[in-house]
């Protein structure tokens, strides 16, 4: 789901288009990015396209929290005869991602919670594909940009990571990593593993997570990282928030060569 970024609901296709460029600027920073919706010539509660271009925005970690299920109120479909949302790419910090969406005959749900704010999520479609890829070094940086910032909290620097992803199957893999962190005048070796999985909504999730170190600095640090990785354990990421629970996707594919892609269709 995605914010709509109003308390208004929309009323046609212009507005539609207007609420949903001011929910994705909550989620990004924006840039050259741009949203429209052609109307067509259906009647409201329809449009015949929309086509969202998120390439160059850059998305922003201090995210809205997702309402209530229980909280919905004003509800209402919308069907459109297709959506397109692509980045290309889409940065996160000095990493980037690419992302290509396309699906036709959908209805989405729109919606507010109790607090006003409104929201908006893919129902259900016909037949629709997505793809996801980013490079292997991009998610090392990604690593190591979000990791300072909650080392940092401890003291801890963190200098370096070495990222190997090894093919479990189609829909999961090994992650180990080395990292190299320092504090104060020391260095600390700390060795992160787990898996990582993909599920029918597009959920990734890391599980049996574990953490050590070398030496006393390096014990000392993974005993302060291994509470967040314990908190983490089995938590879905969301790869791709606009796909509502009325989409189950098939054919899902995760795989890895220098960098990390995801293929997934539906009908």
């Amino acid at each position: 789901m995605l914010p709509l970024g109003s308390t208004d609901l929309p009323v046609n296709a212009a507005t539609l288009a207007e609420s949903i460029t001011r929910g994705l600027a909550m989620l990004f920073d924006m840039g050259a990015a741009k949203c429209s919706v052609e109307a067509g010539a259906v009647a409201w509660p329809a449009v015949d396209a929309i086509a969202i271009d998120l390439t160059g925005a850059r998305a922003k970690f201090d995210r809205p929290d997702a309402p209530l299920a229980s909280e919905a109120r004003d509800e209402f479909e919308v069907s459109a005869g297709s959506i397109r949302l692509r980045g290309r790419p889409i940065r996160m910090d000095d990493a980037s991602l690419t992302l290509d969406l396309s699906t036709i005959a959908a209805r989405i749900r729109i919606w507010r919670d109790r607090s006003g704010r409104a929201f908006w999520a893919v129902a259900s479609a016909g037949t629709g594909s997505i793809h996801l890829d980013f490079l292997t070094r991009d998610l090392e940086a990604l690593l190591i940009s979000r990791g300072r910032v909650l080392a940092a909290e401890h003291g801890v620097t963190i200098k370096k990571i070495d990222l190997a992803l090894r093919p479990i199957n189609d829909r999961s893999l090994a992650v180990e990593a080395t990292i190299t962190a320092a504090k104060s005048f020391l260095s600390a070796g700390l060795h992160i593993g787990g898996t990582m999985s993909v599920d029918d909504q597009l959920n990734a999730r890391l599980d049996n997570l574990t953490c050590r170190g070398d030496g006393m600095i390096g014990k000392a640090t993974a005993a302060l990282i291994r509470p967040k990785l314990e908190a983490a354990d089995g938590q879905p990421i969301a790869l791709a928030s606009v796909l509502g629970p009325g989409i189950r996707l098939k054919d899902v594919k995760l795989s890895v060569t220098d960098r990390v892609a995801v293929d997934a269709k539906w009908e």
